[in-house]
């Protein structure tokens, strides 16, 4: 059944993508790009990634990639392969246990996920702002 799942899943963000509504939901999350250290390019694959997990491959993009520094790279990955679970996954876990406790399981994913996101791109740049003061 996971299949026919995925399959619905890939239409209604090709669907979304398509009536221009990614790129709005990108332009509303621009800003919050900034708390992980982020530029409003990650704003894209961190949406598509955290729908379809083959989303992450946008940060492979170019153009996206002459704008990330590693750190940015590690923490835009992370925050949007562990934002939400595998959809199909959640499904599966609302059919099995509940909708409740999947939503619930789902939060605390994402409260996770954020948190470390923050905590990696703000400690990185301070470590890498201790480096580099150190070597000079």
């Amino acid at each position: 059944m996971p299949f026919p799942i995925f399959v619905l899943i890939s239409a209604i963000a090709s669907l979304l993508d398509w009536l221009g509504m990614m790129s709005a939901l990108a332009a509303v999350i621009n800003p919050l790009m900034g708390v992980f250290r982020l530029p409003a390019e990650a704003a894209l694959p961190v949406i598509l990634s955290s729908i379809r997990k083959d989303g992450l491959l946008l940060f492979a993009e170019p153009k996206t990639l002459a704008v990330l520094t590693p750190l940015q790279i590690l923490t835009g990955v992370y925050l949007a392969g562990v934002l939400l679970p595998c959809l199909v996954t959640a499904l599966a876990i609302a059919r099995e246990q509940s909708p409740a406790f999947a939503l619930k399981l789902m939060g605390r994913q994402a409260i996770a996920s954020v948190i470390f996101s923050w905590v990696l791109a703000w400690s990185g740049t301070l470590i890498s702002a201790a480096a580099f003061t150190t070597t000079r």
